[in-house]
């Protein structure tokens, strides 16, 4: 076998953690309106819009312009980066997380993050930063941001 590369073995590591005393069932536990629609948070199309990349079937310009209009309200400089993380935000597992496993959110983040990164650079030729957020109270999410130097 060739070099491994860590970001796959971190997935492969994620998913063993996941499933380890979980069941393992033959079949996909959804229906197929389900699963297609798990794909489509997987595999999204975006859309570029004042200088940022959001996930299309998420994108709504009116509330793009008001974070914009948020940050700069204040004379403070707007972080596209914001934006993005804000519009391509997609909740996790809140029945898992309620209970406290924490460890399969996680999991479910690490594993979305991955089939984005490639996702985006193989389909769009960007390359992204994924950003999670778990915590039992506030509930569990990913997202993701254009990678850009200097952020």
């Amino acid at each position: 076998m060739s070099a491994e590369n860590p970001e796959s073995m971190a997935v492969v590591a994620a998913l063993r953690q996941a499933s380890a005393s979980g069941p393992h069932e033959a079949f996909l536990s959804t229906t197929v309106s389900e699963a297609l629609l798990n794909f489509r948070h997987l595999f999204p199309e975006l859309i570029s819009y004042r200088g940022g990349l959001f996930i299309e079937a998420q994108f709504d310009k009116a509330t793009v312009d008001d974070l914009f209009d948020q940050a700069t309200f204040g004379d403070g400089e707007f972080d596209v980066g914001h934006a993005e993380d804000a519009v391509n935000s997609v909740g996790l597992f809140a029945e898992a997380v309620a209970e406290g496993d924490i460890v399969a959110a996680a999991s479910v983040a690490e594993m979305i993050g991955w089939v984005w990164r490639r996702w985006l650079r193989e389909t769009y030729d960007v390359e992204i930063e994924v950003l999670t957020s778990i915590d039992k109270e506030e509930g569990a999410y990913v997202s993701f941001r254009s990678a850009s130097p200097g952020r």
